[in-house]
């Protein structure tokens, strides 16, 4: 979470769909810092409240060490990539990959040319209402099918794969930085 409006965005989608049986976890902390001091008061008052307010939503906080991540990425049943616009992709793609875990992310970029047509689900950035969509069909998906989909493209993406790719271009590159150092 880069934007406290992507908290918020995350508020009113959780709240707009209300799943039964499923909980959310926050492994991350709002960037409060970034904030005038009326507002962020303001904003973590309403954030308190919230979480407070609802059973199924357990606060992790910020600073998960690494042991904790990889337990909540295996244990969790998606990853939801909040953007409130299109800004920035996220280390959060390949890392749910590399585990099998379903993704819930924006429409955009990266996440559009991967996870497009897959078994993870796309929403519009900024979006509460079609983020609560995308959060309803995760709920629906075969869980262990979008796992061993996800562990296959994780495999694609693998160094031994990105290198056959690229390594004609490399060898190119290494040969003209040689041929310029020479002339």
């Amino acid at each position: 979470m880069r934007k406290v409006e992507e908290l918020h965005l995350l508020r009113v989608a959780w709240s707009l769909t209300n799943p039964r049986g499923a909980t959310l976890v926050l492994a991350t902390d709002p960037p409060w810092g970034k904030m005038r001091l009326g507002r962020r008061l303001l904003d973590k008052a309403r954030h308190y409240l919230w979480l407070r307010q609802l059973e199924n939503v357990l606060n992790v906080g910020g600073n998960v060490d690494d042991e904790t991540l990889v337990s909540l990425i295996e244990a969790s049943s998606a990853i939801i990539i909040l953007r409130s616009g299109e800004h920035l992709n996220s280390g959060l793609l390949p890392l749910a990959l590399t585990f099998g875990t379903p993704l819930i992310a924006p429409a955009y970029g990266i996440n559009a040319e991967v996870l497009l047509g897959t078994k993870n689900h796309l929403y519009q950035p900024g979006n509460a209402h079609s983020l609560s969509a995308a959060i309803l069909r995760s709920l629906n998906t075969d869980l262990e099918d979008a796992r061993v989909q996800n562990l296959e493209m994780s495999r694609e993406f693998g160094w031994s794969n990105i290198l056959d790719e690229i390594w004609d271009e490399i060898d190119i590159a290494i040969k003209n930085k040689g041929s310029r150092l020479c002339g």
